[in-house]
C-alpha cells in the first residue's frame, strides 16, 4: 500500500494500515475519484450502446415496413390486375348480353307489329260494324267528357273571372284584381297582390283537377294568405324541408284597416249574378270572404321578405306553366310564344269555354303565322 507523505507517525510504517481518520478519509477520497470516473466512463459507454441499440432496431422496423409494404404492393397489383380481367372479361360479357338483348328486342317489335297488323286486318275483314261503333262509341264519350270539361270550366269561370288587358301594360285581371308583372311583387298594391295570388291558386288547382294536368308545386288556398311549396314526394305533400313554404303575400302595416278593404273589395270584384249556379256561388264567396278575415288577421305579424314572395310567384308561374302546356297540347296548339305565361293561361280558359275550340285553334294558329 502506497503510502503519502504526512506527519502522522503511526501510519508511516511500510505495509501497515491506516488507522487515523485523516490518512482513512485521504484514501477514501482517491478511490472515490477512481470510482467517479469509473461510473462515468461507464455512463457513457451505456449511453452510446442504447442510441446504438435504438438505431438498429429503427432500422431493423423499417426493414421490415419495407418488406411488408413490397409484399402488399405486390398483392395489391395481382388483385388490380385480376381485377381488370374480371371488369374486361364481364364488358365483353355485357356487350354481347346487350347485343343479344337488343336483337330479341328487335324481333319481339317486329312480331308485335306484325301480329298488330294481322289483328287489324283481320277485324277489319271479319267485323267491320264492330269496329264502326266502337269508333262510334269513342267519339260520342269523347264529345260528352268535352262537353262536361267545357261547362266546369265555364262555371269556374264564371265564379272566377280571368281577363286580359291589352293595353300599354298588358297584365291579367283575375276577380277585377291585378296579377304581378315580371314576378315583382311590388308591381301591384299589396292588398292586389295577395287576393290575386290567392284567387290564382284556387283557380290553377281546380282547373288542373278538371283537365287532369300535373301541377310542379303544391298551393294551399288561404284567400289573402295563401302560400305554395315543393312537396316532398308523389305521396307526400308536405314540404321537402320544415319552414320551406313561401308566401304569395306581403306582410301588411295596418292589417284592420286593410282588412275590411280587401274583404270588402275582394266580395264585389268576384261580379256574380243570381242566375245559373248562383247559390254555389254565393257559398263558396262566403267561404272565401271568411278565409280572407281569418287569413289577414294572422298575416298581419308576418315578417316574410320580397325575395321570399318573387319565389313564391315564380313557382306559382312554373306550375301555372305547365297547366298551359298540358292544356294546349290537349287542344292539338302550340303554347302562344308572345304572350306571358298568364295571359296564356287566361287564353288557355276562353279557348277551352268556347263552343268550338277546334276552330278556334285553326283561327289563332293563322293568326301566328
Amino acid at each position: 500500500m502506497a503510502r503519502r507523505s504526512s506527519v502522522c507517525g503511526i501510519c508511516e510504517g511500510v505495509n501497515l494500515p491506516a488507522v487515523c481518520a485523516a490518512c482513512c478519509n485521504a484514501g477514501l477520497n482517491d478511490k472515490y475519484k477512481i470510482l467517479k470516473r469509473v461510473t462515468q466512463h461507464r455512463d457513457d459507454v451505456k449511453r452510446r450502446l442504447e442510441a446504438q441499440l435504438a438505431d438498429k432496431r429503427e432500422a431493423e422496423s423499417q426493414r421490415k415496413w419495407r418488406i411488408e409494404h413490397g409484399e402488399r404492393n405486390a398483392k395489391l397489383r395481382e388483385q388490380l390486375r385480376t381485377s381488370s380481367n374480371d371488369l374486361i372479361k364481364a364488358k365483353a360479357r355485357g356487350e354481347e348480353q346487350k347485343k343479344r338483348l337488343d336483337a330479341r328486342t328487335n324481333a319481339l317489335e317486329r312480331a308485335s307489329n306484325e301480329l298488330t297488323r294481322k289483328h287489324r286486318d283481320l277485324l277489319g275483314k271479319y267485323y267491320p260494324d264492330l269496329i264502326c261503333t266502337k269508333n262510334l262509341s269513342y267519339d260520342t264519350l269523347n264529345a260528352e267528357l268535352i262537353q262536361k270539361r267545357r261547362l266546369q270550366v265555364r262555371q269556374l269561370c264564371k265564379i272566377l273571372p280571368t281577363r286580359r288587358c291589352t293595353g300599354d301594360e298588358r297584365e291579367v285581371r283575375i276577380c277585377n284584381v291585378s296579377l304581378p308583372l315580371d314576378d315583382d311583387p311590388t308591381s301591384v298594391s299589396h292588398n292586389d297582390l295577395s287576393a290575386s295570388l290567392g284567387y290564382l291558386v284556387q283557380l290553377l288547382n281546380l282547373t288542373a283537377r278538371y283537365l287532369s294536368a300535373p301541377i310542379l308545386h303544391s298551393a294551399g288556398f288561404a284567400a289573402s294568405s295563401s302560400r305554395v311549396w315543393q312537396r316532398a314526394s308523389y305521396w307526400d305533400t308536405r314540404p321537402i324541408h320544415r319552414g320551406e313554404e313561401y308566401p304569395l303575400f306581403l306582410p301588411r302595416e295596418n292589417g284592420a284597416a286593410e282588412e275590411l278593404g280587401h274583404s270588402s273589395s275582394s266580395s264585389h270584384s268576384l261580379g256574380l249574378s243570381l242566375t245559373e249556379g248562383s247559390r254555389s256561388a254565393n257559398r263558396d264567396m262566403d267561404v272565401d270572404a271568411s278565409l280572407v278575415r281569418c287569413s289577414t288577421s294572422s298575416s298581419s305579424s308576418s315578417k316574410e321578405t320580397h325575395k321570399d314572395v318573387q319565389k313564391g310567384i315564380k313557382m306559382l308561374k312554373r306550375s301555372v306553366a305547365s297547366v298551359n302546356v298540358y292544356g294546349y297540347n290537349l287542344l292539338s296548339m302550340q303554347v302562344p310564344s308572345d304572350l306571358s305565361t298568364f295571359e296564356s293561361f287566361a287564353e288557355l280558359l276562353s279557348i277551352l269555354i268556347s263552343k268550338e275550340p277546334r276552330a278556334r285553334t285553326r283561327r289563332h294558329l293563322r293568326r301566328e303565322k
